[in-house]
């Protein structure tokens, strides 16, 4: 292998090293996990403060049938009565039938105060159910998010330690002179070799000048860049 396609190797492993590390640091995916779990809890705190809204509906409906069947036992408590001991005392009967009628109106209002409730409940039922619909799709997201993350993790691992092994190998083949150059680049700007083309570097966005493009047309096994020192290269014939 020559020493230019040995350094590219390399720096394709320590790219390859760069990405993947950032993959096991997890932060995007921790980030996103951390998010829906956020998510999960603030849906959870509004589903149960509409089934506590539900159920006060249902104590307030439960009271008002209570006061319904109060007011109609009256009502049949006052007929008998008006029916059978009211006789012909007519102040009685007068009493009698404005308690009856005042027990209705009592009834038709509590009634309607019943079908406001059941209306309202059937309102806050649909909000409910839609973040029970919510909670179980997050849910979803989260063990899906959570097992991509694990099966990312653990390619990356596998693409870290290959990548290692090559950097070990190809380092131990390249003389100590042309590998500390290729580090103190990699350390200065990030790469040492980037590609050339339409004779700008990519490294540097920079144009390389005729002498350099020449010595890469030609052959040369490294190449420098007169710009940021790079190493540079064509990327496939169709550059040349």
């Amino acid at each position: 292998m020559e020493k230019f396609n040995m350094l590219l190797e390399l720096q394709k492993s320590y790219d390859i090293i760069k990405e993947s590390s950032k993959e096991l640091k997890g932060g995007t995916y921790i980030y996103l996990l951390k998010k829906l779990k956020d998510d999960f809890e603030l849906t959870k705190g509004k589903f149960k403060e509409k089934e506590n809204e539900i159920n006060k509906l249902r104590d307030k409906y439960k009271l008002i049938n209570e006061e319904i069947n109060k007011a109609k036992y009256e009502i049949e408590k006052n007929e008998f009565s008006l029916y059978n001991n009211a006789g012909s005392d007519l102040k009685l009967i007068e009493g009698l039938q404005k308690k009856i009628k005042d027990l209705k109106h009592v009834i038709t209002e509590l009634d309607n105060n019943s079908l406001e409730l059941l209306e309202l409940e059937e309102k806050l039922s649909f909000e409910r159910d839609t973040f029970r619909v919510k909670l179980s799709e997050l849910k979803n997201e989260f063990e899906s998010v959570k097992e991509t993350g694990n099966k990312n993790t653990n390619l990356a691992k596998i693409e870290v330690e290959e990548a290692q092994a090559n950097v070990d190998k190809l380092e131990k083949l390249l003389s100590e002179d042309i590998l500390k150059k290729f580090k103190s680049l990699k350390e200065i700007k990030g790469s040492a070799v980037a590609k050339a083309d339409n004779g700008v570097c990519q490294g540097c966005k920079m144009r390389i000048s005729a002498v350099t493009l020449d010595k890469i047309n030609r052959g040369y096994n490294i190449v420098y860049c007169d710009n940021c020192g790079r190493i540079v290269y064509y990327n496939d014939k169709e550059n040349r």
